[in-house]
């Protein structure tokens, strides 16, 4: 059965149904071409297996142009599709069941479409009818649908911040950072640098490569390329400051919940008062913000520690759609690059609250992730370092611990603790392809990376199995060029190297 919306176009229909007829296997459930138009474009979507030639296993397919196996005819026939005439869920419900039944669901990067983005409904109704039809679902495949879609979020939020925080994506592959807070103080990578440090009496980390053991050195003080920053006294009138529990929280990331009450509308509630060392030098502040039904802006201000005129002053409205479940780790990134200026710098940050958004049940809320400072390596804004922060900085004698990585090709395994830990994950099957006179940038599985051109750390890009273009200047692409290299989202891990050839 192949569905087809009114609005979809194509080039070439003939073909289209020719090369679906091509990649309907018995092992495969559902079929659709690349579509232009689409919240779920290849590089958002793609799974990293490619069972075929132009062929790519997706979460989501989108039910533009949308071909079903026979096999799904009964158990989809079995749903009441009279809630849903919008029609949103019909593609993640045979999904669902396709997994189920071990049946591949394909994007065809051969064929494409295109669709308008507009629509003639409101999102709202449209997910409120979706809700209302995937919840007759068999359990087993509901659980299969939140998965999915869980997976997938965790990648919009990661393509659209592309900045700290998209380091938690890594949880999509299984590499969870939150039991490493049970005994981590900080750990950050970036650059290729690695800094850590533990609670004190812990045997001591084991970075480990192919068999091999690297190097760490043991370093007094903590670690200067993360510094976790002190949080000003609570005052005993006004909002709450608390560790966020439960389902909140940024994964690990330690992260702070402020509750509001009526009477705390027009306050100020101070976070950091600090002093930066000149000898620190330039500094990047890092943090993430969420709400619930609170109307609040982030007040950052540096300045000259002697000449209190002297500094800048930012102000950042906490956006709406940012909730801070640990499960998505959706929070808005927020970070400000502090000058060295030739003196010691003093920071403030604040809560300015304004009073309670919507009409929702609840009192208004922001959480926050504990606020750093990165430095060095880390402190370059075009990186995503790998971050941990424990919720006891501070209280508990640590240990710190560095080591320089290189430039890696091969990704090493941090022990610690009686945990393993891949350093960093990233894109797999990245490559660098030179065609008709471009160079251009992929990769099977979707993820951050770093275009990096003669060492410099140049820019962020979102790479999938679709090839990106590159526009470089013409004379890096011959043989006296400059290497080009995609690293990791960290900057840490080389995935592929192009140098031009005479």
């Amino acid at each position: 059965m192949l569905l087809v919306q009114a609005d979809a176009d194509c080039d070439d229909w003939p073909g289209l149904l020719c090369r679906c007829a091509e990649a309907m296997g018995p092992d495969v459930g559902l079929w659709s071409p690349t579509i232009d138009g689409t919240p779920y474009p290849n590089n958002r979507v793609a799974t990293g297996r490619s069972p075929g030639p132009d062929l790519i296993e997706v979460l989501q397919t989108d039910a533009i142009v949308l071909a079903l196996a026979p096999v799904l005819r009964a158990p989809l026939a079995g749903l009441d599709f009279e809630c849903n005439n919008l029609g949103w869920g019909i593609d993640w419900a045979a999904i669902a069941i396709a997994r189920r039944l071990g049946l591949s669901v394909l994007r065809d990067l051969r064929t494409r479409i295109t669709h308008p983005p507009s629509r003639g409904y409101g999102d709202e109704a449209a997910g409120a009818q979706m809700w209302t039809f995937l919840c007759q679902l068999p359990e087993a495949e509901r659980a299969r649908y939140f998965a999915d879609e869980r997976r997938l979020r965790w990648r919009m939020a990661a393509q659209e911040r592309m900045d700290f925080l998209s380091s938690i994506s890594r949880a999509e592959v299984g590499v969870g950072l939150e039991p490493l807070r049970a005994t981590l103080h900080t750990l950050c990578l970036a650059g290729g640098r690695l800094s850590l440090a533990q609670r004190a009496g812990n045997p001591p980390p084991v970075l480990s490569l192919g068999g091999q053991t690297l190097p760490m050195q043991r370093r007094d003080g903590p670690p200067p390329t993360c510094r976790v920053l002190p949080l000003c006294p609570v005052p005993q009138t006004g909002p709450g400051v608390s560790p966020a529990q439960g389902d909140w929280g940024c994964p690990g990331v330690e992260t702070l919940t402020m509750v509001f009450a009526p009477e705390d509308a027009g306050s100020t509630l101070p976070l950091v008062d600090t002093v930066i060392p000149r000898r620190d030098g330039r500094q990047r502040l890092c943090l993430g913000l969420a709400a619930h039904r609170a109307d609040a802006d982030l007040v950052m201000r540096w300045s000259d520690l002697e000449d209190r005129d002297r500094g800048e002053t930012h102000t950042v409205k906490i956006a709406s759609g940012f909730e801070g479940t640990r499960a998505d780790g959706d929070f808005q990134g927020v970070q400000l690059v502090i000058p060295q200026i030739g003196a010691d710098r003093v920071l403030h940050l604040s809560l300015r609250y304004w009073g309670r958004r919507g009409s929702a049940e609840g009192p208004p809320v922001v959480l926050m992730t504990r606020p750093v400072l990165l430095s060095g390596p880390a402190g370059n804004p075009t990186l995503s370092p790998l971050l941990v922060v424990g919720s006891d900085v501070g209280t508990l004698p640590s240990e710190s611990w560095e080591a320089d990585l290189g430039d890696m090709e091969a990704v090493p395994m941090l022990h610690l603790g009686g945990q393993e830990l891949l350093l960093p994950a990233s894109p797999a099957g990245a490559e660098l392809i030179l065609s008709q006179g471009r160079l251009h940038a992929r990769a099977a599985m979707p993820g951050p990376a770093v275009l990096v051109i003669g060492g410099r750390m140049s820019r962020q890009l979102w790479l999938g199995p679709e090839p990106r273009a590159l526009d470089l200047a013409p004379e890096l692409l011959v043989a006296s060029g400059k290497l080009i290299e995609l690293r990791d989202a960290s900057g840490s891990l080389s995935l592929a190297r192009y140098r031009g050839t005479a």
